[in-house]
């Protein structure tokens, strides 16, 4: 069985992006566009692989745009803007003006998927949801805090590691919805990765 092929089974059953057998970004990308014969943005991959896991999703599409730019670097992913957004694939699909004139068109033919957003950090308790009837002791119990003792403690350089991805994740989402990026979130990724560097 090919590698894509691997993959493309564990996507049917889980968040393939997180099994160990999955190659990273950069390999499955290269062996996802040469089975395909059109041109894809991170958010029509990202909605493709979400499906399922739309808070997934801003991740995915950050891990996404970050590898397609160091792949183009490389030359072994082109893009092409249509419309304002940026569209990766192999190079061979661009080498007819004529092929190229019809996949610009049948790009802008597709539907455009909903941009995938930081899913918010709040719990919904549903205590708006209680049901009059239930004695005030039941109220009282559906809204104590319940407090979890932790398994295992992070260390600090898994804690700084985990925050510089959120923090990638968040300024890339922030850069495909065209929105500014606050000034302390890049200066804290800087100082993170510095002291990532050092360890």
């Amino acid at each position: 069985m090919k590698p894509y092929d691997r993959i493309k089974e564990l996507q049917v059953r889980e968040r393939f992006w997180r099994h160990h057998a999955f190659p990273g970004w950069k390999s499955f990308l290269l062996q996802y566009f040469d089975a395909q014969k059109t041109a894809w943005s991170p958010t029509d991959l990202a909605a493709q692989f979400c499906e399922k896991f739309p808070d997934e999703g801003f991740r995915v599409v950050s891990n996404i745009a970050s590898t397609c730019s160091i792949l183009e670097n490389d030359e072994e992913i082109l893009s092409i803007k249509v419309d304002g957004r940026n569209y990766y694939g192999r190079p061979d699909i661009f080498k007819s003006e004529e092929g190229n004139k019809k996949m610009i068109e049948s790009i802008k033919l597709r539907p455009k998927p909903k941009a995938f957003s930081v899913p918010s950090t709040k719990k919904e308790h549903g205590f708006s949801k209680i049901n009059a009837n239930r004695s005030i002791e039941d109220k009282k119990t559906l809204m104590k805090p319940e407090h979890k003792t932790p398994n295992q403690i992070l260390s600090r350089a898994e804690h700084n590691q985990k925050r510089v991805d959120d923090l990638r994740a968040a300024i890339a989402q922030r850069v495909l919805d065209e929105k500014t990026i606050p000034i302390d979130w890049v200066d804290e990724y800087n100082e993170l990765s510095i002291k990532l560097k050092r360890i």
